[in-house]
């Protein structure tokens, strides 16, 4: 049976925790909120690590709440802030590289922007759909996704609005950024 969380020796100084409960797809199940702090645990007492790469599988990186834990915390039973997994990047002393090349959905797309440096995919999700779905946005949702993405993606959380428009926006980031790298080199090559 397949660990919901890996830990690789990339390099002798860097690690990679991959996220892959397959089962869940990779919601916050209980095998993967203890995996994750058991990785962190590992990284975090790894004398030999100088940067942590934070990855999913396939085309997920992290699909937030299971269905149990969001019926849970309607019901009052406890709430995401419960298991400290969200500041785990946050709180690691090593750099945090989160290669979400895959979905990030509420609570995940969350968790994984924690991370000091973020890298999507231009072909994934990435949402917060808290409203949608009746929860107000938590996981410090409201300061790390302006913080990260900008002021318009706040916008859209606080809307309810989903996918379709925060990848838009994101696709009109990365074809900022590429215009800006593209015009730098051509720049530099003239200069």
């Amino acid at each position: 049976m397949m660990k919901a969380v890996q830990v690789t020796q990339v390099s002798p100084a860097i690690r990679q925790i991959t996220l892959q409960d397959r089962d869940s797809r990779n919601t916050f199940s209980e095998a993967l909120v203890e995996g994750l702090i058991n990785a962190f645990d590992q990284v975090n007492a790894d004398a030999d690590c100088k940067v942590v790469i934070l990855t999913g599988y396939d085309s997920y990186f992290a699909s937030g709440g299971s269905q149990q834990g969001l019926l849970d915390q309607q019901a009052g039973k406890g709430q995401f802030t419960d298991t400290n997994i969200y500041s785990l990047a946050l709180d690691c002393p090593m750099p945090v590289i989160a290669a979400m090349q895959g979905h990030g959905i509420g609570g995940g797309f969350v968790m994984g922007l924690f991370s000091d440096l973020v890298i999507l995919s231009r072909e994934s999700i990435y949402t917060t759909n808290f409203m949608k779905y009746g929860f107000t946005p938590d996981m410090g949702a409201t300061l790390i996704v302006p913080q990260k993405l900008g002021t318009a993606l706040q916008d859209l959380s606080r809307s309810g609005s989903q996918g379709q428009y925060s990848t838009l926006i994101l696709n009109d980031y990365f074809n900022a950024t590429r215009n800006i790298h593209s015009t730098s080199r051509t720049e530099s090559i003239r200069g």
